[in-house]
């Protein structure tokens, strides 16, 4: 019996190839792959939606109309890709998570997270090319079950720890402990000290 084919829509672009932007300099981090995309079961691709070649994408997956995922993604079951949401390269997204923001490339999201916010490079030196990447500059890390709100902030090499939970429209720089709320800019508080109804949610008790 064969394996169920994916549900792609005619307009999606499959396999796309990495495109090299300007200053592009090859690095021992930046891998440059060909190759078809992998679905491991039954997935939908949705109109004008992009998935970049040597990716890996898990069964049942959704990946919504205009999304965009670079090369050498890997993506777990169960994922909902949404909101015209952007993938960059060589990101590592675990199952049952909700994906709606943007990713840089190289991150990492732990199983059951919601990432809705934007996921950025420090970019800390602005002479450098747009697309040059000698040095290797690490994104944030989503831990497993956590919660990014939308139009929130996150930049750098940090932690957002297990069951954490960042709002909407805040900004981080800094690690996020396990079971804590980050709101405004860098303000990081344990659950059991936010004033609000989210203190009680069962979302902290899992």
């Amino acid at each position: 019996m064969t394996e169920p084919e994916p549900i792609v829509h005619s307009t999606s672009l499959i396999g796309s190839p990495h495109r090299m932007l300007q200053g592009f300099v090859r690095s021992k981090n930046q891998r440059i792959l060909q190759g078809d995309v992998e679905f491991a079961g039954v997935a939908e691709v949705g109109a004008y939606a992009i998935v970049g070649c040597g990716s890996k994408i898990g069964q049942r997956v959704i990946i919504d109309r205009m999304c965009q995922i670079d090369q050498d993604v890997v993506i777990g079951d169960d994922v909902l890709v949404i909101y015209q949401a952007r993938i960059g390269a060589g990101c590592r997204i675990g199952s049952n998570c909700v994906i709606g923001g943007i990713l840089c490339e190289d991150t990492h999201v732990g199983e059951g997270a919601q990432v809705f916010g934007r996921l950025v490079h420090r970019h800390l030196d602005p002479a450098q090319s747009w697309d040059h990447r000698a040095e290797f500059d690490r994104g944030p890390k989503i831990d497993r079950g956590a919660f990014v709100g939308h139009e929130s902030l996150l930049i750098g090499d940090i932690l957002i720890g297990e069951r954490s939970y960042v709002c909407g429209g805040a900004i981080v720089t800094r690690d996020v402990p396990p079971k804590h709320i980050a709101y405004g800019v860098n303000n990081i508080v344990h659950h059991n000290e936010w004033p609000g109804e989210l203190s009680e949610s069962p979302f902290f008790r899992e």
